[in-house]
């Protein structure tokens, strides 16, 4: 066997062996570029349809939002007019149908009926059962609220609970539109929520 024999065998194994390993590189970085890329658009899809989804949660949120500040509105204006009767409800009455309007008898309320309607809208505004206020000498009274004390006239109107009544109706309804419309966005959003 000649030289030139032995050695074409050995070249022709490491040039396949050189083109094996150059093949298999650019496959496995072909491979690595095409799951990159892959994963790239996956990830691009995915934003795109986080993208959209927050885009329509905004929406809809703007859209809640402008319809609570129209309701807002309505019940301003509601309650405005409302506080514009009040003085054609509380000064005059008729006693008949066909009568001319008078002057509306004197209405009382006692401080009882102040003290019971406060504590009736609001536990931070119960009253104890003890006078604590300070007496002209400085100290803390003691004495329980009588009977009395709850029968003393107050100074309370009628045009002053209806006045309460309009600002605090207005009040509740507005925290009420508020609850509607968050029920609303909230189903809204889980419709669209898979």
């Amino acid at each position: 066997m000649t030289r030139l024999t032995w050695l074409l065998p050995v070249l022709l194994f490491a040039a396949l062996s050189a083109f094996y390993a150059w093949s298999y590189r650019s496959g496995e970085t072909a491979a690595q570029n095409a799951c990159a890329r892959a994963t790239a658009e996956a990830i691009a899809e995915h934003e795109q349809k986080l993208r959209q989804n927050y885009e329509q949660q905004m929406e809809a949120a703007d859209q809640q939002v402008r319809l609570l500040r129209l309701e807002r509105a309505e019940l301003l204006v509601r309650q405005q007019i409302l506080n514009r009767r009040i003085d054609d409800v509380t000064q005059t009455y008729r006693s008949t149908p066909e009568s001319e309007p008078q002057p509306l008898p004197a209405c009382h309320f006692t401080d009882g009926f102040v003290r019971l309607y406060n504590q009736s809208i609001s536990a931070a505004l119960a009253l104890p059962e003890a006078d604590t206020a300070p007496g002209v000498d400085g100290e803390t009274g003691t004495a329980t609220l009588t009977e009395a004390d709850e029968l003393a006239l107050s100074a309370l109107q009628q045009s002053d609970i209806l006045h309460h009544i309009t600002a605090y109706g207005a009040r509740c309804q507005s925290i009420e539109a508020q609850l509607v419309s968050l029920i609303d966005y909230l189903k809204q959003h889980n419709e669209r929520t898979p």
